[in-house]
């Protein structure tokens, strides 16, 4: 069965006349399909990373092996780490109190998440373009590097992860359409999302900023003066109806095909009921008189339902959100503040381990948990929104996979100890509920990395097991490796940057 992106003309005329000329032909709505056909995905990404410290998490019960060693303290920078190790987030002995204060927000949502420790984004050492922010923005979706510079800035030249599985989809579903929304109208200084040009590189991928341009765009345009789709319900009632009354004259054989239609045509009324409510009960509200901080958080609810709807609904299968970053009055902040050479900057987390960190720099870092941990809060939500539409027999995120991804480690440039966040099960492609901790024992292939000589497992890892789960035939993104170097232990060799990411799915 091929997904049900739109419901079509063409789609209401084959499932009302699927009876006509012998019904031993049923359209191909009703055969068994591949899981990977019902996958949805969600990109949600946040600019300037994370406070390295808030979010690390150890349950009471660790052993103290688990915190033995720490990156960024000077005794570790020629050492690696081979430890792995996980928990389960749902353990009963875990309270909301036990969880790091910035995974505390989700812990409603601790059964379908799985927080990770420890990767790093490697794919950028191959990158000769741009600076360590432009770098982050195009590796994080698309692991591929940048193919021009322009001052700090660089472009991709790859499409991101979520437009090849567009791209993917499209092969059996021409009119696949992505949905890509962002907040904060301004444009960013450097892009995320990339879609094919069509000439083997990359341009960017355009994204709507304001909500009710993007429900006239999705939503708001259906054409009812088409009689069969103004009456699809009772087109599809009929067609029903129809069924029950011819299948009892059916061979055995039949019969199953019969049923196996008649419940696609049961879906497809559901979806079809969900798409007509879509219609008149997601227009986002009038938000002119708003604050800029009000405004952000009305925008962030439109662009959830539209989301959760288009996917339930089979408008699309591809959704992306960003940046969920909030503004600095938020959390405490003049507007006009200089956020990243004020704040981001001077809360490197090296400092808060060698001893050099004073009382201002605890007071910045503060600031900084706060940042993330409203972004937390905006994240819960989302995720709210999604488990409250139902799909099919469950909810959303039975068959969708939410990726949370940040610009960066930390807000000074870090590409090392990049931390993600996935929630959903994919149809089966995640085993959520869990907290992952990755080795730190890649001998270092950028020459930096804040003099570690050792670094951790490839975040390219994680994009190859979503594409994979998608049903794309790849194992890297170009480059299966990337030299690297201990100088001062003697260690070399070639760090993998292909495969899929263990430990994602039990």
């Amino acid at each position: 069965m091929k997904a049900m992106t739109t419901l079509t003309r063409r789609t209401l005329f084959q499932a009302a006349c699927g009876l006509g000329l012998g019904s031993l032909f049923l359209p191909e709505l009703g055969r068994a399909q591949d899981t990977t056909d019902d996958r949805k995905l969600i990109f949600i990404y946040a600019e300037a990373g994370w406070t390295h410290r808030a979010y690390r998490m150890r349950p009471p019960w660790a052993p103290a092996q688990w915190s033995e060693y720490e990156l960024y303290a000077p005794e570790f920078f020629r050492k690696p780490d081979d430890l792995e190790w996980e928990f389960e987030l749902t353990d009963p002995r875990l309270t909301e109190n036990d969880f790091s204060r910035l995974l505390r927000p989700l812990y409603r949502h601790r059964d379908i998440m799985i927080a990770t420790e420890g990767l790093a984004m490697l794919t950028t050492a191959l990158d000769q373009y741009g600076d360590a922010h432009a770098q982050a923005h195009i590796h994080a979706w698309s692991a591929y590097p940048s193919g021009s510079e322009d001052g700090p800035k660089s472009r991709g030249a790859a499409p991101s992860l979520d437009q090849r599985i567009h791209e993917h989809i499209r092969l059996t579903d021409p009119g696949h359409q992505t949905m890509d929304f962002r907040l904060m109208a301004p444009e960013l200084f450097h892009e995320w999302l990339y879609r094919s040009d069509g000439s083997g590189g990359a341009a960017r991928l355009p994204t709507e900023t304001d909500p009710r341009a993007a429900f006239d765009r999705f939503f708001g345009a259906v054409d009812r003066a088409d009689p069969l789709e103004a009456n699809a319900g009772l087109t599809l009632s009929m067609a029903m109806a129809e069924f029950q009354r011819l299948a009892p004259r059916l061979p055995r054989e039949d019969q199953l095909k019969l049923e196996a239609h008649r419940d696609m045509l049961a879906t497809l009324e559901s979806k079809l009921g969900n798409r007509v409510a879509c219609d008149s009960r997601l227009a986002p509200p009038d938000t002119s008189s708003l604050s800029r901080v009000e405004r952000f958080d009305s925008d962030i609810t439109s662009f959830a339902q539209m989301i959760a709807a288009g996917l339930s609904c089979g408008v699309s299968r591809v959704a992306t959100l960003g940046s969920i970053t909030p503004y600095p009055e938020s959390y405490g902040l003049d507007a006009s503040t200089d956020i990243h050479h004020e704040y981001e900057h001077p809360t490197d987390p090296r400092p808060a381990y060698d001893g050099s960190a004073d009382q201002a720099y605890f007071e910045k870092e503060e600031f900084m948990i706060q940042r993330n941990v409203l972004q937390m809060e905006s994240l819960a939500r989302l995720l709210d929104v999604f488990r409250a539409t139902p799909d099919g027999t469950g909810n959303l995120l039975d068959n969708a996979i939410v990726v949370y991804l940040g610009e960066l480690s930390h807000g000074n440039h870090g590409h090392e100890y990049y931390p993600s966040l996935v929630f959903g099960s994919g149809g089966g492609m995640v085993t959520p509920g869990r907290y992952v901790k990755y080795a730190q024992n890649n001998p270092n292939p950028w020459g930096r990395n804040y003099h570690n000589e050792f670094t951790g497992t490839a975040h390219s890892k994680l994009l190859v097991s979503i594409a994979q789960g998608f049903g794309l035939s790849m194992d890297d993104f170009g480059v299966p490796t990337v030299p690297g170097e201990a100088p001062h232990v003697g260690a070399k060799g070639e760090v993998e940057l292909g495969g899929p990411l263990h430990r994602l799915k039990i």
